[in-house]
């Protein structure tokens, strides 16, 4: 098993900003692990896991619940044209109603006419294990916004503890 952390440029406001992620091969799945919040930010994730892939992009996205309704559609639609399936959950409601931001998310996914699997799964260790499992070798799942190494740990430590324990070491 590898990690490798990796920086690179993403456009926000006219500005490039730094694209931080860690990348990990967990039994030829490649895994991209990134706190991924906007728009451009997940169209850059989604350039980058493309170029990874050799099967599909699979990914396991969120936003913070305190972006405007208009972000989170965009957000959406962003991540319903650069990945081939979804997982949305919810990382941080900050003041909105339980399946508030997934259901907008869900919504912008839609507007984009995205013809993957879309699925929701609102806690963020149950949706990277469902991700993950949706994987198989040669498949890239991308983990964004709430998504840490350690939430990646935890989401994997029932399943496949070994794994898990090797990651945590």
């Amino acid at each position: 098993m590898k990690i490798i952390n990796w920086r690179g440029p993403v456009m926000r406001h006219g500005r490039c900003m730094a694209l931080r992620l860690r990348l990990l091969d967990i039994d030829g799945i490649k895994v991209i692990i990134d706190d991924a919040r906007s728009g451009p930010a997940y169209a850059a994730l989604a350039r980058r896991a493309r170029g990874l892939a050799s099967g599909h992009v699979v990914g396991v996205v969120s936003a913070p619940g305190d972006r405007r309704n208009e972000d989170l559609l965009q957000v959406g639609a962003i991540c319903g044209a650069g990945f081939d399936d979804l997982v949305i959950y919810e990382a941080d409601n900050r003041g909105r109603a339980l399946g508030d931001t997934a259901r907008l998310l869900t919504c912008g996914v839609r507007s984009a006419n995205a013809r993957g699997r879309l699925h929701c799964k609102l806690d963020a260790q149950r949706a990277i294990r469902f991700g993950l499992g949706m994987c198989k070798p040669g498949d890239v799942l991308v983990c964004g916004c709430g998504a840490s190494l350690k939430t990646l740990i935890e989401a994997l430590r029932p399943a496949m503890p070994a794994v898990a324990q090797r990651l945590a070491a």
